[in-house]
C-alpha cells in the first residue's frame, strides 16, 4: 500500500493504474546497459542494430541508431551486392561508418 501510494506522489499519472499492483512481480527493474561487439561482421553476416550494439532505451535512441546502421550498411553494400556479393571489405565499411 505505502508504495502504490509513494508512486502516486511521484508521479501523479499513475493514481488510475496504480491499484493493478498486487505482488512485487509486477514490478520490474529496467537493466540499462550499453555495450558493442568488436566486430560487426563476418562472411555473409553484418550486424546492425541492438544485435551490433546495444543502446539505452531511454529516449529511444537505439531504434533511431538501428535505422542509421541500416542506411550505413545499404550505402556500403548495394553496388558489392548489384554484382552478386559484398566482400568483407563492403560490411567493414559499413562497420566503420557507423562507429
Amino acid at each position: 500500500m505505502a508504495f502504490r501510494e509513494s508512486l502516486v506522489q511521484i508521479e501523479p499519472a499513475f493514481a488510475d493504474r496504480v491499484h493493478l499492483l498486487q505482488d512485487w512481480k509486477d514490478v520490474a527493474l529496467l537493466n540499462v546497459e550499453s555495450d558493442r561487439v568488436p566486430k560487426w561482421y563476418r562472411e555473409g553476416l553484418l550486424l546492425i542494430g541492438d544485435a551490433a550494439h546495444d543502446m539505452s532505451p531511454i529516449g529511444g535512441a537505439g531504434i533511431n541508431y538501428a535505422v542509421q546502421d541500416a542506411v550505413a550498411a545499404a550505402n556500403a553494400l548495394v553496388e558489392p551486392l548489384k554484382d552478386g556479393c559484398a566482400p568483407l571489405s563492403a560490411l567493414a565499411a559499413a562497420q566503420k561508418e557507423r562507429e
